[in-house]
């Protein structure tokens, strides 16, 4: 790209040993926080072109990243009917996982609410909060498609532990 001149933005340093990984990591991060494509390309063009090039290279390759997989495992936790996977929607025990990312936290907030058991979802809701208070997810302001789940951690939050034991209790 920088050969063709289209990294008008990164041509002083897109020759550099470590020009490579600094950008693969920077996509990464982006897609982990889920940032629509629309607003990389408006900050920054030359950003969006070597993002559009990175997602090329794994299709072609049939290759995935991180961010990847949590895209198609949140698809795969909220599909319903005989498109859900047969493990989604049982019980299940979330022992010490980080949610460090909005993806992450996508992928477990929808994986949590597609449970059939309503304790094991309240449960599992008070676990995703403190996992994303932890790791300030819910604090962000990011203008993302995942506001609902984000809302609904909120409301969730909310609900003093008085009243998330009488719930538990009345049930």
């Amino acid at each position: 790209m920088n050969v063709e001149g289209r990294l008008s933005h990164y041509r002083s340093v897109a020759t550099t040993p470590r020009f490579p990984r600094a950008v693969a990591g920077v996509i990464t991060e982006l897609r982990l926080a889920r940032i629509p494509r629309d607003a990389i390309g408006a900050s920054a063009p030359d950003l969006q072109l070597l993002i559009n090039a990175y997602e090329v290279e794994l299709k072609e390759a049939g290759r995935t990243d991180w961010p990847g997989v949590l895209a198609l495992a949140s698809e795969a936790a909220s599909a319903v009917g005989g498109n859900r996977p047969r493990l989604i929607g049982l019980p299940m025990l979330l022992l010490d996982v980080p949610i460090r990312n909005e993806a992450e936290f996508v992928f477990v907030d929808l994986l949590t609410a597609a449970t059939t058991e309503p304790r094991t979802k309240q449960l599992c809701a008070a676990f995703v909060i403190a996992s994303a208070r932890k790791s300030k997810i819910l604090n962000c302001d990011l203008a993302v498609t995942t506001a609902e789940p984000l809302r609904r951690a909120r409301a969730l939050s909310r609900t003093s532990s008085a009243d998330f034991s009488r719930r538990e209790r009345d049930q």
